[in-house]
C-alpha cells in the first residue's frame, strides 16, 4: 500500500514539515518515496506533455535537469535506473498505469509519496484513492492557519518577484488569500477524508509536535507505518525551508487571522486539544 501525504498544504510552499519528511523517508532503509517530493496525480493528472516539457514549476525544471544529467552520466545500473525513473515521469502519458509505474514493485518496506496539495482535493478523487488503495496508510498534518498563511507568504516572496508582503496589492492580496484559503479548513479537510478512510488508515498530526521534537515526531511516524525508527543521530535538520523573515507584520497578522477564524473555530470543534486552543485564542486577539 502507498502512504500518500494529505498535508493541507499548497505547492511550492509546503511549510509545514513536509520536505523534511521526505529526506527523512529516502534516508530510511524501509522507506521508498520518489526522488520527486510531490507527484501531484490526483489533483494534477492531466497536466500536458508541453507542460512537462517547457513548465516553469520547480519539480518539472529540477527532473528535466535531472534527467538530462543521468542520461549524460549513463556509468552504472544506477544512472540507468534514475534515467528511466525521470523518463517515465516527464514524458509518459499520466494515468493509474503511469502512477503505478514511478513505484517499485517490491522493495520488502513500505512505499509511498508525499503531495501537500492531495489535502483539499474533492470527494470524488477521494474515492478514487480509496478503490485504487484500500489499505494506504495517510497522514495529516495540521498547522496554525495563521503561521501556515504567512509561511506561504514569506515563502512566495522569494520564489517570485512581487516583493515583501506589505507591498502588494490589495488585488493581489485578496487573490492570493481566496486561493489559500481552502488549505487552513482543517476540520472540513480532515472530516472529508474520514468518510471513506477508517481513523487507523489516517493519522492526525500537529505540526507544534514536529517543532517541539522532529526526532519523537518521526519516530511516531514511523511507529505508524510500521517500520524501526532511525537513530536520532540520523534525523535531519528540520531547518529545510528556515523561514526568511521573522518580523510578522501587525496589519498581515489581523488580516489573516479575520480571513482564518472560522477554519480555526471549526478545527477547535473539531479536535480540541492544547495547539487548537492556542490557535483560537491568538486569533481572537488579533481579529
Amino acid at each position: 500500500s502507498i502512504p500518500v501525504s494529505i498535508t493541507p498544504t499548497s505547492a511550492p510552499a509546503p511549510r509545514s514539515g513536509t520536505t523534511w519528511l521526505h529526506m527523512n523517508f529516502r534516508d530510511h532503509p524501509d522507506i521508498w518515496v520518489p526522488p520527486v517530493k510531490e507527484l501531484h496525480y490526483f489533483d494534477e493528472a492531466r497536466l500536458s506533455l508541453a507542460r512537462r516539457l517547457f513548465g516553469r514549476s520547480d519539480a518539472f525544471r529540477r527532473s528535466r535537469q535531472r534527467l538530462r544529467d543521468a542520461a549524460l552520466n549513463w556509468r552504472s545500473p544506477e544512472d540507468r535506473e534514475t534515467a528511466k525513473w525521470y523518463a517515465r515521469f516527464v514524458l509518459m502519458p499520466r494515468d493509474d498505469r503511469w502512477y503505478e509505474s514511478l513505484f517499485p514493485e517490491d522493495t520488502g518496506g513500505v512505499v509511498g509519496e508525499i503531495t501537500p496539495a492531495y489535502g483539499v482535493v474533492g470527494e470524488e478523487t477521494i474515492a478514487r484513492i480509496q478503490r485504487m488503495m484500500p489499505n494506504v496508510k495517510l497522514f495529516y498534518t495540521a498547522r496554525d492557519p495563521v503561521e501556515m498563511i504567512w509561511s506561504l507568504m514569506t515563502r512566495r516572496e522569494t520564489l517570485t518577484r512581487w516583493g515583501p508582503v506589505e507591498t502588494w496589492p490589495r488585488d493581489k492580496i485578496d487573490s492570493t488569500m481566496a486561493r489559500w484559503q481552502k488549505f487552513g479548513d482543517h476540520a472540513r479537510i480532515y472530516e472529508r477524508w474520514r468518510r471513506f478512510f477508517p481513523a487507523e488508515q489516517l493519522r492526525l498530526s500537529f505540526f507544534e509536535d514536529f517543532s517541539k521534537s522532529p526526532a519523537a515526531f518521526l519516530r511516531s511516524v514511523t511507529d505508524y507505518l510500521g517500520v524501526a525508527p532511525p537513530p536520532e543521530s540520523r534525523v535531519r535538520s528540520n531547518r529545510i525551508h528556515p523561514r526568511k523573515r521573522d518580523d510578522f507584520p501587525a496589519d498581515v497578522q489581523r488580516f489573516i487571522a479575520r480571513q482564518q477564524l472560522d477554519n480555526i473555530e471549526r478545527a477547535h470543534g473539531a479536535f480540541a486539544n492544547d495547539h487548537t486552543a492556542a490557535w483560537l485564542e491568538r486569533a481572537r486577539r488579533l481579529a
